[in-house]
């Protein structure tokens, strides 16, 4: 009985104790499994010597002349009671040992299966991130590198989920006291984390990088993409103010103050992104530099040419604005009871606005002309081949009626009646004849262009007589064929009144200045009629 004791205590002493892993592998549970199935056995042998004191405590309770009815019955009652528990608690506690040993197999092995796909993906991410195409690369390359790493950030947070499972079950572990002595587990555990700490930080770090260099690169393209939606609509506003635009100069005028305004109010705004740009050519690839280099380009040229237009409209406004005045005070003391065809031709002879951008000249009408001993006054003029009879039918009607109320304002002298009246006649005769002079201006001497200062007041006529010419020829109806039959038939007599013509050009005209503007109504004529303020060229 009394080695049954010590055997009892030892066993219990045993089991009592923590099984204590040394390394977690496969080679230390097998090792406490064999361990515990050598103590399995040996509690299995003593189960023959427990179960004979038992059958003996149950005999000598059931013998009444061994044992007093009182004492010693009750001291084997609690013997034979305490013996039974402890070996059934012996037998219990083996066998939960062994089941523990096994399921901390388990365990470890779930632990690891995780932990080993948790850390091939791990291996996998850091070499992504270990390469990032971040620096020194093109912009579209740039923004397909921004687009995969924030696929790949958003992977790195999806496989947290799952580092929180290992970190879950090691924790379980810890606390069941499953955990190896040399701290294999708790390594690992830490060595994932701190992996996916420094993955997370980089992963972060690369997105910053990338999205500082395409938002950089963006918001100079947005700003360049405002600056010149903002030129496109100023020139869009400038085409139709400058061409388009009904309103008298002191409307432009205003119209084209806001613009200047605006330009001041964006000036900084376009200094600021040439700025930028220039930083932009610094840090970029040499490639998204010439890129960068000629949107920059494209932008100061398109700013030079609105900009440009818009001090020439200024310059034509402000130079215009006396030779309106000239005019209306020329209409204004010839005749208070002016046609509206008469003001309508005045207007239309201020130079038409110039699209492309070109600075268009001043107005002649402002400009007093002198001779200049190089021109050639006897030379022929230019002039287009479609002209047709209505504009010198028009052109002499209109002259006419000038010229009648010139004769009712005040008395002509001699020479300018004389010119006035030969000149009418001859107009009114030679309107039919405008297909004949076609024929005769080929066969006559080439033509040769007239210098700019000499033509200009011709210029400016002709311009008037085109208007006109237009106007009438939507009106006129087709002449027919016999008409020009007969035409073609009296084609010596247009000769003559032809040359008749070009005598007539050779008569200076009057000294009134005001008649300036109408004086020269042969300005699709092959010798026009030049008025010189300092009297006629020497001969």
């Amino acid at each position: 009985m009394s080695n049954l004791r010590t055997w009892l205590s030892r066993i219990e002493a045993e089991l009592a104790k923590p099984v204590v892993y040394s390394v977690c592998h496969s080679d230390e549970i097998q090792r406490k499994l064999e361990e515990q199935q050598d103590l399995q056995r040996d509690i299995e042998q003593h189960s023959e010597s427990v179960a004979a004191v038992l059958t003996l405590c149950d005999v000598l309770l059931h013998d009444a002349d061994a044992c007093s009815p009182d004492s010693e019955n009750d001291s084997i009652q609690q013997t034979t009671h305490s013996l039974d528990c402890r070996w059934r608690n012996i037998c219990a506690m083996s066998m939960e040992r062994r089941m523990r040993i096994e399921e901390t197999w388990r365990l470890w092995r779930k632990f690891l299966d995780d932990y080993s796909r948790f850390e091939d993906w791990l291996k996998t991410a850091e070499l992504t991130a270990a390469s990032p195409g971040s620096a020194d690369v093109l912009y579209t390359s740039a923004k397909e590198e921004l687009k995969r790493f924030e696929a790949f950030q958003r992977q790195v947070q999806e496989r947290h989920t799952q580092l929180e499972l290992v970190n879950k079950q090691y924790r379980r572990l810890a606390r069941e006291n499953r955990t190896d002595s040399a701290s294999r587990l708790k390594g690992m555990v830490n060595d994932g984390n701190q992996r996916w700490d420094c993955l997370q930080r980089r992963v972060a770090a690369i997105l910053r990088r990338l999205k500082h260099f395409t938002s950089q690169r963006e918001e100079f393209e947005g700003s360049r993409e405002a600056i010149l939606m903002w030129l496109t609509e100023m020139d869009l506003q400038l085409t139709n103010v400058e061409h388009f635009s009904e309103s008298d100069i002191e409307d432009k005028m205003r119209q084209l103050n806001a613009f200047q305004q605006e330009i001041t109010l964006n000036t900084n705004k376009i200094d600021a992104l040439i700025v930028f740009g220039e930083n932009l050519i610094q840090k970029s690839t040499p490639l998204d530099a010439v890129l960068i280099e000629d949107e920059l380009e494209e932008l100061h040229s398109y700013c030079q040419e609105v900009f440009g237009r818009v001090a020439r409209f200024h310059h034509r406004l402000v130079h215009r604005r006396p030779v309106g005045a000239v005019f209306e005070a020329q209409w204004t003391q010839r005749a208070e009871g002016v046609s509206a065809g008469q003001q309508a031709m005045c207007h239309l002879l201020v130079p038409p606005l110039d699209r492309s951008g070109r600075e268009t000249p001043v107005s002649v009408d402002s400009i007093p002309l002198e001779w200049d001993h190089t021109v050639d006054v006897g030379g022929s003029s230019s002039h287009e081949e479609d002209e047709d009879a209505a504009f010198f039918s028009a052109l002499s009607g209109k002259h006419q009626e000038h010229t009648s109320r010139d004769r009712e304002k005040s008395p002509p002298a001699s020479a300018s009646a004389l010119f006035l009246c030969v000149q009418g006649k001859l107009m009114s005769e030679c309107s039919g004849s405008i297909s004949s002079l076609n024929r005769v201006k080929l066969i006559l001497n080439d033509d040769e262009e007239l210098e700019e200062a000499g033509l200009t007041s011709s210029s400016r006529q002709t311009s008037t007589g085109e208007l006109h010419d237009s106007g009438e020829r939507k009106h006129a109806p087709p002449q027919p064929h016999f008409l020009h039959r007969v035409l073609r038939a009296a084609f010596h007599l247009h000769l003559l009144f032809f040359v008749l013509l070009v005598l007539i050009c050779l008569v200076p005209p009057p000294e009134d200045p005001s008649s300036c503007n109408l004086s020269n109504n042969f300005a699709r004529s092959f010798q026009p009629m030049l008025h010189y303020t300092n009297g006629p060229p020497p001969t």
